[in-house]
């Protein structure tokens, strides 16, 4: 049998393996601070979310999540909701 590989959550584990600084962005809590290091997700997502703003290095504030749902963000004074999905894309370090 063959198993199939998403490559997009192997390059995120293994990422996350190699730094104790680095968090998905659905990991953060309320009204923490945080950089934008990198995006793990296709092409077209990853120019989606720079027209969102979400091109790194960018700071977020994350306003609003609360475990389910979807996650309410700041970027650039402007207020973004992801859902959590996408924001277990984005790879963050703390900053607060």
């Amino acid at each position: 049998m063959f198993e199939l590989v998403n490559t997009s959550e192997n390059k995120l584990a293994n990422k996350l393996s190699k730094s104790d600084s680095l968090f998905t962005l659905s990991k953060i809590k309320n009204d923490q601070l945080v950089k934008l290091v990198d995006v793990v997700a296709g092409e077209n997502i990853t120019l989606q979310l720079a027209e969102l703003g979400l091109i790194g290095p960018v700071m977020i504030k994350m306003n609003r999540n609360v475990g389910s749902g979807p996650i309410i963000i700041t970027v650039r004074d402007t207020q973004l909701m992801i859902g959590r999905n996408l924001a277990s894309k984005l790879l963050v370090e703390l900053i607060e």
